[in-house]
């Protein structure tokens, strides 16, 4: 399990402290999202220009300098927007950072940017907790599985629920055949 950790703010006051506390973490990344009525503090828009983001990843980056991955937190309509996606990811590539796409939105546009970019792009295969329904959560697990054992891996994103954190501590059995690894081990 890779925690991913909101850049501080007032109602993530502790995240900086607790990301030295696993062996790897990424920085979840707000960015606009199209339906989402309590956006976080700093939020990236898509009409923000290239220094506002920027500067946004800069100061993140000095925050948790031993964090170079990040996840898209909602971030719909900021991943669905080319010239946004397009500063994002050349401000990430410049400061050796690494874009996950939490893929939110069917038609974002990372493929098609890390690629211009000459990035490699991580991209999010199941998503564990759309219900928080025990059975369905276990469901969307073993569809993690089954599309590793095909692929060779597959990154499954989900919330620490405690739902969801309770089917993967019980859920030995399924990822037996799999072997979990952080994401830069990939």
């Amino acid at each position: 399990v890779t925690p991913a950790f909101f850049p501080p703010t007032k109602g993530h006051p502790e995240t900086v402290r607790l990301s030295y506390e696993f062996p790897f973490a990424m920085i979840h990344l707000p960015l606009e999202a199209k339906y989402f009525s309590r956006p976080e503090e700093d939020t990236l828009n898509t009409t923000d220009s290239y220094e506002t983001i920027e500067k946004r990843i800069k100061r993140i980056k000095a925050w948790f300098p031993h964090i170079t991955y990040y996840n898209n937190h909602t971030g719909g309509y900021f991943t669905a927007h080319y010239e946004a996606m397009d500063k994002l990811i050349g401000i990430m590539k410049a400061n050796e950072l690494v874009f996950v796409d939490s893929r939110t939105i069917g038609n974002s546009k990372a493929p098609e940017v890390t690629k211009k970019h000459n990035m490699f792009l991580y991209s999010r295969d199941v998503f564990l907790d759309n219900s928080l329904n025990k059975s369905e959560i276990r469901t969307q697990l073993q569809l993690a599985v089954s599309k590793a054992k095909k692929n060779g891996y597959a990154i499954a994103i989900g919330h620490p629920h405690k739902n969801t954190l309770e089917v993967l501590r019980d859920s030995k059995e399924l990822v037996r055949d799999v072997e979990m690894v952080y994401l830069n081990e990939l």
